[in-house]
């Protein structure tokens, strides 16, 4: 897959979405907060859920960090959970 990522800054439109049933599927190298990981949108019944898997331990969330309450509101900047934090990603 092809994908036109500007200045490395990430949008919605360009995360990879794992559909359900599938084994294999794409998984976007990015840097989240200064971390390298592999982030990809997981397909679920009801809503999806973004999936960040860390190349090494992160401090806070460890191997991997998950929610369905995610959102990009400007290129590179994720908000999540119910308090509207936020993660700068930007795309290896």
């Amino acid at each position: 897959m092809t994908r036109d990522i500007a200045q490395n800054q990430l949008l919605e439109k360009d995360v990879p979405i794992a559909r359900m049933g599938e084994r294999e599927f794409e998984k976007l190298k990015v840097v989240v907060d200064g971390y390298e990981a592999d982030l990809f949108i997981q397909e679920r019944y009801g809503s999806d859920k973004i999936v960040i898997i860390y190349k090494n331990k992160h401090p806070k969330f460890g191997k991997f960090f998950t929610t369905k309450y995610f959102l990009f509101d400007e290129p590179g900047i994720m908000s999540w959970g119910y308090d509207n934090k936020k993660m700068k990603i930007k795309v290896l």
